[in-house]
């Protein structure tokens, strides 16, 4: 049986399996695919741990950082301050032109600044 990696593809394999019922071809099958997958399945999922571990991180770091550096009196934040927790997000979700977030980064009319 090959490898699957695809959850999409195991997924179908899992819904034949639920229809055709215990001992049918469909349930060895993907009995069978899981078994051969697993170590790639394990391997993915570990590095998907590790690395949303890194963002959490990250994002803890960044956040105590802009508390750190934000004046108590007016708010205001010491960007230059920031550099090195900000190159680290960078590094992990990307850059500007790469990472496009889902919510406007300019004021709307009538917000402030």
């Amino acid at each position: 049986m090959a490898i699957v990696t695809n959850f999409d593809e195991l997924s179908k394999l899992h819904k034949r399996a639920l229809v055709g019922g215990a001992k049918s071809g469909a349930w060895i099958e993907f009995a069978v695919t899981m078994m051969d997958s697993f170590p790639a399945l394990y391997q993915t999922a570990q590095g998907m741990n590790d690395r949303m571990a890194s963002l959490e991180k990250a994002l803890r770091d960044f956040v105590a950082q802009v508390e750190l550096h934000t004046d108590c009196m007016d708010g205001r934040i010491d960007r230059a301050m920031l550099d090195e927790q900000m190159d680290a997000a960078e590094t992990l979700v990307g850059t500007w032109p790469d990472f496009k977030p889902d919510f406007s980064t300019t004021p709307t009319k009538g917000e402030k600044q």
